[in-house]
């Protein structure tokens, strides 16, 4: 769906803008204008529009209670209005020109509720607090360091500020480097890993994005060389690449969050047996799953006025209808799973159903 990818684009933005921008402020990086926080909120605000719409209007849901339904019964509807109240009360804090104690503690309870609000709208928050805990320090580090060089491109940057800046880059690089590390390894054994990087589109882009990062790294090199006179100044301030490649991270990773991971069923066939009584007829067969939720059913015998289902339980996504076709004294049938997760295939006859559940 374009129109999350879009959305998840435009929060990573708009949270750099605002968090790296406030942060910037406050220590004395960077001198900001408050509009460039407004403007960060306002991506965020346009974010959490679309990419709410998308997802309400691919499960065809248009009506106008349907938005306060989402918001309000569903965990990523919630997280989203947590992540949206974080950031308006960051930005609050921020607007007061007065420095007290007080509104330095409001700006960094909203900035901790907008990326915990962000981190558990996502599919971290699937496997308990920890994996919220750790996503949302990942997005709060890219946040740091993409809206800091942001800031320092619009505030020409002396050498002495870019030097305070770089102890920043650093720890939030170390933050990214541990958490993405280990949110990657938590489910995809080891020895699996390079199959899933070059034979999944999750894969590509992750390369991409870690491409993306150590290109960002080497301009931050040549930035800090041309600050301090050591290579010959260009044309082109090197910030401006720098800003450019990291803007492309956020794209990367807008991009990755809404691509499911291939799990370990997807890198090596799995293959579930089947063996239950329905309707008083014995049936056995199996359901193979294969590459990018390629599913096979077949089951046997040719049982008449057999229906078969795929439900999706992570969320609230349309039930995929099988169509089985006869092929001798054999029921077949093919499709390709939304996405990986929870799923139950359930089989009926007459007044009688199965439920098989698995993960892939």
């Amino acid at each position: 769906m374009s129109g999350l990818v879009l959305g998840k684009c435009l929060t990573y933005t708009g949270l750099a803008l605002l968090l790296g921008g406030a942060l910037m402020r406050r220590t004395r990086l960077a001198e900001l204008p408050l509009g460039w926080l407004v403007a960060g909120f306002a991506a965020l605000l346009l974010g959490a529009v679309s990419a709410t719409g998308s997802v309400l209007l691919a499960l065809g849901f248009s009506a106008p209670g349907d938005l306060a339904d989402y918001l309000t019964t569903t965990r990523a509807g919630r997280a989203t209005l947590l992540h949206l109240m974080g950031a308006a009360l960051l930005l609050a804090a921020e607007l007061q020109e007065r420095r007290q104690p007080a509104w330095r503690a409001l700006a960094l309870l909203g900035g901790a509720l907008a990326l915990w609000g962000l981190a558990g709208a996502g599919h971290a928050a699937e496997r308990g607090p920890f994996w919220t805990l750790l996503d949302a320090l990942h997005a709060g580090a890219a946040a740091v360091w993409v809206g800091g060089v942001l800031a320092l491109l619009r505030s020409r940057p002396t050498p002495a500020t870019t030097h305070r800046f770089s102890g920043v880059a650093l720890g939030c690089l170390t933050v990214l480097a541990l958490s993405g590390a280990a949110a990657t390894l938590a489910g995809l054994p080891l020895p699996l890993l390079w199959s899933a990087l070059w034979g999944s589109s999750w894969g590509l882009l992750l390369l991409l994005k870690l491409g993306l990062i150590g290109a960002a790294l080497l301009a931050a090199v040549w930035v800090r060389r041309a600050l301090h006179g050591r290579v010959r100044a260009a044309k082109l301030h090197p910030l401006w690449l720098e800003s450019a490649l990291l803007l492309g991270v956020l794209g990367a990773s807008g991009a990755l969050s809404t691509t499911p991971r291939p799990t370990t069923a997807q890198i090596q066939r799995q293959t579930i047996k089947l063996n239950f009584t329905l309707d008083g007829q014995a049936l056995s067969g199996e359901l193979v799953l294969s590459g990018p939720g390629d599913a096979e059913l077949s089951l046997r015998p040719a049982l008449p006025g057999l229906r078969a289902r795929l439900i999706m339980t992570d969320h609230p996504m349309p039930v995929q209808v099988l169509r089985l076709q006869a092929s001798g004294d054999e029921l077949q049938a093919q499709t390709r799973l939304w996405m990986s997760g929870h799923w139950v295939l359930a089989l009926s006859s007459g007044n009688q159903t199965r439920r098989v559940n698995f993960e892939y």
